[in-house]
């Protein structure tokens, strides 16, 4: 279950790695004034993605704590932070949504929203912070799978390419939507274009790096 926690570190500065999210033009920041996410890549195939949102956070709308968190659909209807991951150049790819509650959703489709099930492994921990200075984070683990611990040859390295995002809720109920990057008049975070940040598999855990566009 996330508990908020006092910060112990400097919040004002996103970690090393971390890449700037931005809103849909169509809907505006909402509340927020930046967003920033980071993702790192463990060769068990276990994947740590972190999220840091800097705004008006009273005017964030948080579901309360759940005392067991567990699969919900339909998280993206209130504020719930998503990765999306497509593995080198294959077609299919996964979706993670992280709900501040801890509630959870996995999926991996073969395609553009098609054939799309559920994904089996549970995250391992949803975790929140408030911290001063108006900022509050997100962090979460999951598992890729077995194929996420291929680090590819020292010729060709395998990369898995994400999209980092989020849906944000305001307190008058109003959505607005951050990603990686945005490739249509309205927000679709399955868009393979938008699968733009760079994730290297090897045999440490390797930052993502970025730039938001």
């Amino acid at each position: 279950m996330p508990t908020p926690e006092a910060a112990v570190s400097d919040p004002r500065k996103p970690a090393a790695g971390a890449i700037a999210l931005v809103p849909h033009p169509a809907f505006g920041p909402g509340p927020l004034r930046s967003l920033h996410a980071s993702a790192a890549l463990e060769p068990c195939g276990r994947i740590t993605v972190e999220f840091v949102a800097q705004g008006e956070l009273a005017r964030m709308r948080l579901a309360s704590a759940s005392t067991a968190p567990q699969r919900r659909a339909d998280l993206w209807r209130h504020t719930c932070f998503e990765l999306f991951a497509r593995r080198g150049v294959e077609r299919g790819y996964l979706e993670f949504n992280f709900a501040p509650n801890g509630d959870w959703a996995a999926w991996v489709f073969d395609d553009y929203r098609s054939g799309g099930r559920e994904l089996g492994p549970a995250p391992l921990g949803i975790a929140t912070r408030f911290a001063e200075a108006g900022l509050w984070s997100l962090r979460a683990q999951a598992e890729f799978g077995a194929s996420a611990a291929d680090p590819g040859s020292a010729d060709t390295p395998l990369t898995w390419w994400l999209n980092l995002a989020a849906v944000i809720e305001a307190e008058d109920g109003g959505l607005s939507y951050w990603a990686a990057r945005h490739a249509g008049a309205q927000p679709d975070f399955h868009d393979r274009a938008c699968f733009c940040v760079p994730l290297r598999a090897a045999h440490s855990a390797t930052r993502s790096r970025g730039q938001s566009r």
